[in-house]
This record gives structure tokens, C-alpha cells and sequence, in this order.
């Protein structure tokens, strides 16, 4: 992430878009979804807009490392754009994604790939869910030994409150804290 200064303005360069993006603050809704996690822009107020089309990061997801160990994963994980039709299953919540963005193990023959929302949990954490107590991330390689607190289904990927004893699944973690229908 390259930040320049052109005729005053804040001008950030992304490695995943080929045009300048502006950072913008709004407070009111829009429509407008980040390209990398696929949440609507206006939840957080900042954001990274650009100036030439309808491109769109959170400033967050903008700022996402390039490369990192990650709980959820035995070796290193690698932040991608995504080609093709842009739809994944990420390996950790099982639930197909269309993100610009996902992260993928540095393996060979490996095969996992996790979307940034799963990859945005690293430890400790708090959730809306609990938001007094910790979570800590909990991987099971071999067995789907995690029940869900949440939708009751086994899973190998859990987030477990420190008290011990509530395991969420990502597929539920990720769910929003808020939604509006119209």
C-alpha cells in the first residue's frame, strides 16, 4: 500500500486495483460493498474509493498484511487476488465467497484458502456474540469434533469463549451483528 500526496489530496495505491483510490469518510448509508470482504462500506466510516470506477475497500481491508502464520492454518497463508469468476468456498467457514481478495497457503499441494472475513479473526478476540469474554481460535485437523453454539452443526474450525464452554463455527461468526431490510 503506497500513499502519495497529489494537489493535496491523500491518494493510496492498492496492489489488487490498477487505479488510484481516495480515502473517503462518510457517515450516511450507501450501497456500496468493499470488493474484499463484501460488507457494505458505510459500517466502518472510512474507506478507500476510487477515483476512476466503482472500486471500493475498507480501509481495514486495505491495510490487511500480505503474508502471515495464521491460527486457522498449519503453514503461512498469502494474500490473493482472486481471478476467474471470483467465487471460492473458504476453507475454514465452508461457505462460498465472491471477495477480490482471499488468502492461500504457501504449500504446493495444499489447497486451503480462507476469505479475508475468516482471516480478519486472530487471537484473542471479542464478538458481539459474548462481547465481555475472549475467543480464542480452535482447529481440529482430523474430526469435526466442534459443535456450534449457534446453529448446532460440528465443525473443524471453532472460535471457543475463554470460559470454555460456547464454541461458535465461522460461518456463524461472520453472520452480521446488524442488518436492515427494507
Amino acid at each position: 500500500l503506497l500513499v502519495e500526496d497529489i494537489y493535496g489530496e491523500s491518494t493510496w495505491r492498492h496492489f489488487s486495483h490498477d487505479h488510484d483510490l481516495l480515502r473517503v469518510v462518510e457517515e450516511q448509508e450507501s450501497e456500496e460493498l468493499c470488493q474484499a470482504c463484501i460488507l457494505p462500506t458505510y459500517k466502518t466510516g472510512k474507506f478507500l474509493r476510487c477515483k476512476e470506477c466503482d472500486f471500493a475497500l475498507h480501509e481495514t481491508c486495505a491495510s490487511l498484511p500480505r503474508k502471515m502464520a495464521h491460527g486457522l492454518h498449519v503453514h503461512p497463508v498469502t494474500l490473493h487476488v482472486e481471478t476467474g469468476d471470483g467465487f471460492f468456498i473458504c476453507s475454514v467457514c465452508n461457505q462460498y465467497s465472491c471477495g477480490l481478495m482471499s488468502y492461500k497457503c504457501n504449500q504446493k499441494d495444499c489447497g486451503f484458502k480462507m476469505d479475508v472475513r475468516c482471516a480478519s479473526f486472530v487471537e484473542p478476540f471479542n464478538h458481539t456474540a459474548l462481547p465481555h469474554d475472549p475467543f480464542y481460535l480452535g482447529v481440529d485437523f482430523n474430526e469435526y469434533i466442534y459443535r456450534c453454539y449457534g446453529c448446532r452443526q460440528r465443525s473443524r474450525f471453532t472460535a471457543r469463549c475463554v470460559q470454555g464452554s460456547i464454541d461458535f463455527d465461522f460461518k456463524c461468526l461472520n453472520l452480521p451483528g446488524l442488518i436492515k431490510y427494507k
